[in-house]
């Protein structure tokens, strides 16, 4: 590795604190991506209509591919890769692996933008080496330390490696349909991940925030909001592909349903007032609010035909994963890196960008206006992201704060 010399002390590469932990360079470059790939697209839309033509996938399923798997599915592996060494005391993947591992997501990126057949092999080759070494890494610390709890996420992110792989081989095979099904499954998955995640982080972080409070626990409805939302995800996929004389809009009512109602029980009476006060909280439970909602509004779309699937599926896709996302890697790179957790008037303006860009995207969209809404939203997810750039790029390259 390189060596880099700083005084009398000589520093090997893997050894800045930029491999410390997955979401140092996870975050850093899923969120720079993000703002990249947006740009890329809002200039296609409004400037060069070939200017994604040298992607190996279509303008659309190369945008499609990107914020899901090259942004969502990278934040999640960096998140789940951090927070297993605290679940279960073992190492997670640092230095030269997970220099590694950053260097196969580069590779990915790099040719599915080149135009060769051989290009998007190569690049389901590297998708797939990279998801088995994240999802091996995970296991691996999941099985030693016995950590039963949380072995639920093996399943999960097997099912999103093979979305991914699933995605770009039908992009090979010309099926923009079958991808398409694949995405909006991805969207649904991932809303399941949040809903993991978020059911345990968000009344955690709300009690510890609000001094006295207290939660009652209520492990039934978390498990009802899981398994409502894998039979929605899988029964979507299936009507797809048969005829089940089910209606997946159902169990969209019901998981939204659940997620408003295990929300309510977070955000007891009295306690709105000092949520909103911060906005590592109101951030989390706006973004949640959002996944609840937007599941409701996916259901009621196969019965209004004023109310298209895609505009819900962006509504869970930018107000609900999008802002958990943000607000997720601001707390989680403050508490990581040893700082006290407080976000920065920019991180708030952030998060407030993330919400009116989640609503102009489903409001112009409904009104008939959607060049505007696609442009006019991901101006505001690039301003959002780009302050987290701002704000977090030195914390994540410097060592936390008290280590020598």
């Amino acid at each position: 590795m390189y060596l880099s010399i700083e005084g009398s002390r000589v520093h090997r590469v893997q050894d800045w604190p930029l491999w410390e932990l997955a979401f140092r360079p996870g975050f850093l470059l899923a969120s720079a991506w993000s703002v990249v790939s947006l740009t890329l697209w809002v200039l296609y839309l409004t400037v060069d209509p070939l200017f994604l033509a040298s992607s190996p996938l279509s303008a659309l399923l190369w945008h499609v591919h990107e914020m899901l798997f090259g942004f969502a599915a990278t934040v999640a592996i960096s998140f789940l890769l951090t927070a297993s060494q605290t679940w279960t005391g073992q190492r997670s993947l640092h230095g030269k692996c997970l220099i590694m591992l950053t260097l196969l997501w580069i590779a990915i990126r790099v040719c599915l933008l080149y135009p060769s057949g051989i290009a998007i092999m190569l690049a389901i080759l590297a998708t797939f080496a990279w998801w088995a070494i994240a999802i091996a890494s995970f296991t691996v610390q999941i099985e030693a330390a016995n950590n039963s709890r949380n072995r639920v996420f093996i399943p999960v992110l097997v099912a999103m490696m093979l979305l991914d792989i699933g995605f770009l081989l039908a992009a090979v095979y010309n099926d923009m349909a079958a991808a398409l099904i694949l995405a909006r499954a991805c969207v649904l998955v991932i809303g399941l991940l949040i809903g993991l995640v978020g059911g345990r982080v968000i009344p955690f972080f709300t009690q510890r925030a609000i001094p006295g409070y207290a939660i009652d626990p209520w492990p039934g409805l978390d498990v009802a909001v899981m398994l409502v939302s894998i039979s929605g995800a899988v029964v979507f996929v299936l009507t797809n592909l048969i005829d089940l004389g089910l209606n997946p809009a159902w169990l969209m009512f019901v998981a939204g349903f659940l997620h408003l109602v295990r929300q309510m029980h977070w955000l007891k009476p009295g306690v709105m007032v000092q949520v909103l006060k911060n906005p590592l909280l109101w951030s989390l439970h706006l973004a949640n609010f959002a996944l609840g909602f937007g599941l409701l509004l996916l259901g009621f779309s196969y019965f209004l035909a004023s109310l298209p699937f895609a505009i819900a599926l962006h509504l869970i896709a930018v107000g609900s994963i999008g802002a958990m996302i943000l607000s997720m890697m601001s707390r989680v790179s403050l508490g990581h890196t040893g700082r006290p957790l407080k976000v920065s008037p920019v991180m708030v303006f952030a998060f407030v960008g993330i919400f009116v860009g989640a609503l102009v995207r489903a409001g112009l969209a409904l009104a008939g206006h959607d060049q505007n809404a696609w442009v006019i939203s991901a101006g505001f997810w690039i301003i959002a992201f780009v302050c987290f750039l701002i704000v977090y790029t030195p914390i994540l390259f410097s060592p936390r704060l008290g280590s020598r």
